[in-house]
């Protein structure tokens, strides 16, 4: 989460298959489990969450597509496959993962439960204890459909977006849900009507406050904040004269300070005053995708890009003088830019890197200290 979480340049695609899905199993279906297994490689990941620059959690399935989840607590050097309940959907993930503490976590899931192809089934799965207990919650409000970017504040507080259009937030580390007052934004139409709704979500670890940035039918930037404990959302900024393709990626570092990025283009928005005001930036003129997006400090922040000049390649762009200059440097081999990568910098010298575009499968990609050099370790 990743984390930019976020979401990558294929965001929509999940988003629509999603809308599709059958009514989740009645609610307060739960279980858990601490058991260990043999993974059947080769293993794809789909995000990760790093709450500290030692402890990373990347999620994925293994070659059955049996959910897993890899935890990592010494930067890297080991990978421990931690493996959850029975009742968690099977198939490739089609979310993400939420860290706030290195005790908790909190994925959303998406697939086929016990192998009935038939059934698209969406659930909440949770630990609490660093990974020993896996705890699957099935999404019994708002549908289970078109929900996205789980994101935790703190183990109890986490929130995420549904239907494009609206926050909902929990107060039981994703137990139950409510939908955040002042967060109905226009939803992205059907039938390619309108292009509208919020793209992407991000809290401030162990604050109150969480960010979205979205765009209007007109591809207007919007940016919106949390108020009162974080319990409410208010649209802090509409900047008409600034357009984008696609959407933006955002990425806070505190309560004052976001950068926000443009999925298709070098257009990079920041703020220093949680919104109210704001400057544009702008990556090497090459980038032509940005995949995600993660800014540990007011001054540094990480993208992992695409360029129109280097085809292969998933690049990282960095940044240590809010967003005046960027260094790039290749962090994998990227066969299709259009594949989507999870980015989580938990300090301002440490990067982790996974999902599909950072291959070979099953990679975790790290940058240690001041290098722009990107080391690949392999999850078991």
């Amino acid at each position: 989460m990743s984390r930019s979480r976020r979401r990558g340049v294929l965001a929509l695609a999940p988003l629509l298959l999603l809308s599709c899905a059958s009514p989740a199993p009645a609610a307060g279906t739960q279980s858990a489990s601490s058991e260990r297994a043999v993974v059947t490689g080769p293993v794809r990941l789909a995000d990760l969450s790093c709450p500290s620059p030692t402890v990373c959690v990347a999620f994925g399935t293994d070659a059955n597509g049996v959910p897993v989840f890899f935890r990592t607590a010494d930067r890297a050097a080991t990978w421990t496959p931690q493996f959850v309940a029975a009742n968690t959907p099977s198939g490739f993930p089609k979310e993400g993962i939420s860290c706030a503490t290195s005790a908790q976590c909190l994925a959303f899931v998406t697939g086929e439960l016990n192998g009935n192809a038939s059934v698209l089934y969406t659930a909440f799965v949770e630990t609490t204890d660093g990974g020993s207990k896996w705890t699957t919650r099935p999404v019994d409000n708002f549908g289970g459909s078109n929900v996205t970017d789980p994101t935790c504040a703190t183990p109890l507080r986490c929130y995420a977006i549904t239907d494009i259009s609206s926050v909902i937030r929990s107060s039981d580390g994703g137990a139950s849900w409510k939908r955040v007052p002042g967060s109905g934004w226009p939803p992205v139409a059907c039938g390619g009507c309108s292009s509208a709704g919020i793209d992407a979500l991000w809290c401030v670890r162990a604050s109150t406050a969480c960010f979205v940035a979205g765009h209007t039918a007109t591809t207007a930037f919007e940016f919106g904040a949390t108020s009162s404990g974080g319990i409410r959302l208010d649209r802090t900024a509409l900047l008409a004269g600034v357009r984008g393709r696609g959407g933006y990626l955002v990425s806070c570092s505190s309560a004052d300070s976001c950068v926000a990025a443009n999925l298709f283009g070098a257009r990079v928005l920041a703020t220093s005053d949680g919104g109210a005001r704001w400057v544009l930036r702008s990556l090497p003129t090459a980038v032509d995708i940005v995949h995600a997006l993660s800014c540990p400090s007011a001054n540094v922040c990480v993208a992992l890009v695409s360029e129109r000049t280097r085809h292969g390649l998933l690049l990282a762009a960095t940044t240590r003088n809010d967003g005046l200059s960027w260094t790039v440097a290749a962090v994998s081999p990227a066969p299709d830019p259009l594949w989507t990568a999870s980015l989580s910098c938990p300090s301002t010298n440490t990067c982790y890197v996974d999902g599909p575009a950072a291959t070979p499968d099953g990679s975790v990609y790290v940058r240690n200290g001041l290098t722009a050099r990107w080391v690949r370790t392999a999850v078991p």
